[in-house]
């Protein structure tokens, strides 16, 4: 079992943005990602409009620069939130929390306007 202050549930642009930020103003808080995919996405589509990414291969980033801000990530599915124990299981490990982040994305809805087509 590993204890952190806070757990982040997604690693997307918003979950790696929480990272970022509470190792920011808060250095000694420890931090842990949760995410299903080994390597986080390019988090909007301006370098596909202006094409600077060349090839769907630039579509990942990195994780160095959260690591070297000491953020823990771990690749899995995260199978239960438990918030009477301030825990989560993943892949059948427990993990404690102090703080927990949900940052799980979200689908696009179509809106029915006259005319979108």
């Amino acid at each position: 079992m590993a204890d952190y202050d806070v757990i982040i549930v997604g690693g997307g642009p918003v979950g790696s943005t929480v990272a970022k930020n509470v190792k920011r103003f808060y250095p000694e808080k420890s931090v842990a990602i949760f995410r299903r995919e080994k390597r986080g996405i390019v988090p909007c589509s301006i370098p596909y409009i202006c094409s600077t990414l060349g090839s769907v291969d630039n579509n990942l980033t990195s994780d160095e620069g959260l690591k070297s801000l000491g953020v823990e990530i771990h690749v899995g599915e995260v199978e239960r939130v438990l918030p009477e124990e301030h825990a989560i299981l993943c892949e059948g490990k427990h993990y404690t929390y102090r703080k927990l982040v949900l940052a799980t994305g979200s689908v696009p809805r179509e809106l029915p306007l006259e005319g979108k087509d």
